[in-house]
Formats: C-alpha cells, sequence, structure tokens
C-alpha cells in the first residue's frame, strides 16, 4: 500500500478502491494488530455524525474483503473481534 501516492497492489496488480476503502484501509495499516472500535473507525473514515452507523461500516469491510483477502469468507487481513471490533494484519 502506498499511501502517499493512493495506490493498493495485491500480488503485482493495481487494485481499484474508492476514496471511502482507501480511507479505511489507511486506518487499519496504520494500526496493525490493534483492536479497532467501529464509533472510532466510523468517526475516523466518514466524520463524527456518522459514529453509530455500523451498517455502513460492515458494508464497506465487506467490500474492502471482496477485493484485497485471498478468501474474502476466511480473512486473513481484515478480522472480526466479536462484540469489540477489527484488526488487520
Amino acid at each position: 500500500m502506498d499511501v502517499a501516492n493512493r495506490q493498493v497492489t495485491l500480488n503485482g496488480e493495481p487494485v481499484h478502491l474508492t476514496p471511502i476503502e482507501f480511507s479505511l484501509l489507511t486506518e487499519f495499516v496504520c494500526c496493525p494488530g490493534r483492536v479497532r472500535l467501529p464509533g472510532e473507525l466510523l468517526t475516523a473514515v466518514w466524520g463524527q455524525e456518522y459514529r453509530d452507523d455500523v451498517t455502513i461500516l460492515r458494508a464497506t469491510i465487506y467490500r474492502l474483503r471482496q477485493k484485497i483477502e485471498p478468501d474474502p469468507a476466511s480473512p486473513t487481513f481484515i478480522r472480526t473481534e466479536p462484540g469489540v471490533g477489527y484488526t488487520f494484519g
């Protein structure tokens, strides 16, 4: 992931991400292994007014997993920590 140039590659191939998907992935990459709470991610990516909109977060994580995970049904990059949040790495 090249944050400065807003580019993501997977196995040498470019991955097209929407601006929101890129921002969310950047939030994950900046803190690998750290549990990120839904409200924290929503505020950082969408803004304070979206702090409780977990549906939009889940939908975006789903789309992001479809693009970057080898097996989106068994994610290895973006993992769900049940009842807590998400981790990356």
